[in-house]
């Protein structure tokens, strides 16, 4: 039997390729043995990551924590109460893919990070900070859960940059710099 991660990796592969089709369906035809909880657990990673910001959805949405901070593939970090600690999440390099599109663009559309046939060197400098990363990660999140061509908007930028487009790659860099900065402080 497949791990949840690989469950929910591939469900969501088959939904870049068929978006119309239904995430418990295509589940179904992968692990029809799977046991209810488990079952109930993909599903739920997976509308996180088709609609929201994926698995950091939940920390976003906890009232006790005051800001969450993306490292990179690892774990996230969250403070609570003036306390910084990692905690059980997890994310890997497609999961922070998604973010970039969804936190950045819709705020800063002529960014050359956009422009997919720029050939340059990509500036030194991030376009956000700590604080427009704590902003922006809710406000992509709604936006995405209000608005299916948003989401449609997002899937598609997804894929981008999960074949390796470079200017997505560039800034997903920047938000790892950023976040390793803000917890160095």
């Amino acid at each position: 039997m497949r791990s949840v991660s690989q469950l929910v990796d591939q469900v969501q592969e088959h939904l870049l390729e068929h978006p119309a089709d239904d995430p418990a369906e295509v589940l179904g035809r992968l692990e029809p043995l799977l046991p209810h909880s488990s079952r109930n657990e993909v599903l739920r990673l997976v509308a996180a990551r088709r609609t929201g910001l994926g698995a950091i959805d939940s920390l976003l949405a906890d009232p006790s924590v005051s800001e969450v901070m993306v490292n990179g593939p690892g774990p996230v970090w969250v403070e609570r109460a003036g306390a910084i600690g990692a905690t059980e999440i997890w994310l890997d390099r497609a999961d922070i893919d998604l973010l970039i599109e969804r936190l950045v663009e819709e705020e800063q559309p002529g960014l050359v990070y956009f422009d997919a046939d720029y050939a340059g060197e990509y500036p030194s400098e991030p376009p956000v900070d700590i604080e427009d990363l704590a902003r922006l990660y809710p406000q992509a999140s709604n936006k995405a859960k209000a608005d299916a061509e948003r989401l449609e908007v997002s899937r598609a930028a997804t894929a981008e940059l999960q074949a390796g487009r470079a200017g997505y790659r560039a800034l997903l860099q920047h938000f790892i710099n950023v976040s390793v900065a803000a917890l160095k402080k």
